[in-house]
């Protein structure tokens, strides 16, 4: 994504949580404990960020699900290193995802996604992914991409895809 699209992603981010005041922006979201402590994602985004990689990677039929695998706390990391403005506008696509009053604008939910059943945060997800605006999409190929490239990663899923992992350097 190029710079320009994530400040007018963060712009109109900021809007729309800004006018969540009216209620509906402002309900609490699910959080959950990060198994490391993290580096620049707030415990919010985190929550949401754990919330879409679960679905994304529910795990089952001996594949970890994206929490077991530490994704959320993975990305985090990541953006640590990353420069802090793309962390920061990433952090606001969490946040406008999660936000009850954007769900209600485009007739989703009406609570914020981490209080969602799987089920309906799979609905949700799939909508951002087909939308007919394109910030929407992008944020969803961003997440989705980085979620699903992190968890592929992982060495624990090396034996289970036959990867044997990369070959050792050559000291010369």
């Amino acid at each position: 994504m190029e710079r320009r699209s994530f400040l007018k992603l963060g712009f109109g981010a900021s809007l729309v949580l800004a006018a969540g005041g009216l209620g509906l922006g402002l309900q609490s979201s699910l959080l959950r404990t990060p198994a490391v402590p993290l580096s620049v994602l707030t415990q919010r985004q985190y929550s949401v960020l754990a919330a879409i990689a679960d679905r994304i990677h529910p795990g089952g039929e001996g594949w970890p699900s994206g929490s077991e695998l530490q994704v959320a706390e993975k990305l985090d990391k990541l953006f640590a290193s990353a420069n802090p403005g793309l962390a920061k506008e990433f952090g606001l696509a969490l946040l406008l995802l999660e936000n009850a009053l954007t769900g209600f604008l485009f007739g989703q939910k009406v609570k914020p996604f981490t209080r969602c059943s799987p089920e309906v945060q799979d609905r949700i997800l799939a909508s951002w992914q087909t939308s007919g605006l394109d910030f929407r999409r992008t944020i969803f190929k961003g997440i989705n991409g980085l979620c699903t490239a992190t968890y592929w990663a992982a060495p624990e899923l090396r034996k289970g895809i036959g990867y044997p992992g990369p070959l050792p350097l050559e000291v010369g």
